[in-house]
């Protein structure tokens, strides 16, 4: 088990997920569905140890979002690592693709552009649930024409908020999702060579402020969607990556996923493309063909195939549990 050493967690401040089993599950205010995602965490992935010498590297007990504007708490980490020559492990979730710019540090992020990553970056899955925990799985049977489904934001609220993103989208060199997901759907919409079943909402189903509908529908209604459909369309968020992507995954579904540039974890390992369907999002124009012409190419018996390797590779390697315990068992040793 990697030993690490760390500080006691500053008071009112969130520490990371890889720590519950050692200190334990703190109670949220809001319950969100990627709290759920921790709920198979409960033996120890790291051992602590009082002190920095006898550790393997350092570990920054919060996000870094919530102490890079804290005076000296990383510059203190820093003067650690310098002195016993350990690496810092720091935890950069959520959609920023901000630098971290903290001396011999390991940073796992979760959003960024992979031409833009760094050889001391390492790509999380997003935080979700396992959808199909505790549940059988029923994998779907090909069909002679593909039904691709979405449940989620992809309109916006008023003409006006369309027009402003329009533009906004022009200049923008990296388009934002809900851009890409409601010109993707436009798309497939026209098309008669295939079947679509979208459910278009105007606002993030989690954002309690925002959404207009009873959260635990919502969420039957976006499971049910992937489930009674051959593929789920998977757009990135605000940040470059999609929670939808593992959620597609862990229900053993065959993902439409709209490349923007992303980086997905274990991609050394993990060969991605024989269970998902990837479209680079310089080639949406073309999607429906390139649905169908997938879909033809494939036997019955492949199509079950991909459906049940979605699914062993999240219950392997992809919910968080898993993953923490292959990355720190594993490959952390590379980096260190």
């Amino acid at each position: 088990m990697l030993k690490v050493f760390t500080h006691v967690p500053l008071e009112n401040v969130r520490y990371i997920e890889l720590l519950y089993p050692n200190w334990g599950t703190p109670k949220r205010k809001i319950e969100r569905w990627s709290d759920h995602a921790f709920d198979y965490l409960s033996e120890s992935i790291v051992e602590l140890v009082s002190q920095p010498e006898q550790a393997d590297c350092l570990l920054v007990p919060h996000f870094y979002q919530h102490v890079e504007s804290i005076p000296g708490y990383l510059e203190k980490f820093e003067q650690l690592s310098e002195k016993y020559k350990k690496k810092i492990i720091i935890f950069l979730p959520g959609d920023t693709t901000e630098r971290v710019v903290v001396k011999n540090s390991i940073i796992l992020r979760q959003s960024v552009y992979k031409k833009n990553l760094l050889p001391n970056e390492v790509l999380m899955p997003a935080y979700v649930e396992d959808l199909s925990f505790g549940a059988p799985i029923v994998f779907r049977d090909k069909q002679n024409i593909p039904s691709v489904g979405f449940c989620g934001w992809a309109t916006y609220t008023t003409i006006g908020d369309r027009i402003k993103a329009g533009i906004k989208n022009t200049f923008l060199q990296h388009k934002t999702g809900i851009f890409y997901r409601s010109q993707i759907i436009q798309i497939l919409k026209k098309s008669s060579k295939l079947k679509t079943d979208f459910i278009l909402r105007s606002a993030y189903a989690v954002n309690e402020k925002t959404r207009n509908m009873d959260k635990d529908t919502m969420r039957k209604e976006f499971i049910e969607n992937i489930k009674h459909n051959d593929y789920a369309l998977c757009v990135r968020g605000n940040g470059n990556f999609s929670q939808r992507f593992f959620e597609i995954l862990s229900l053993g579904r065959v993902p439409v996923f709209v490349d923007t540039d992303c980086a997905l974890p274990f991609e050394d390992e993990i060969p991605y493309d024989d269970f998902i369907m990837r479209i680079p999002s310089n080639q949406i124009n073309g999607i429906t063909d390139k649905v169908v012409e997938y879909h033809n190419r494939i036997s019955d018996e492949e199509f079950i195939r991909k459906q049940k390797q979605a699914r062993d590779i999240f219950e392997t390697y992809l919910r968080i549990d898993k993953y923490f315990d292959y990355f720190f068992s594993n490959k952390v040793q590379s980096y260190l």
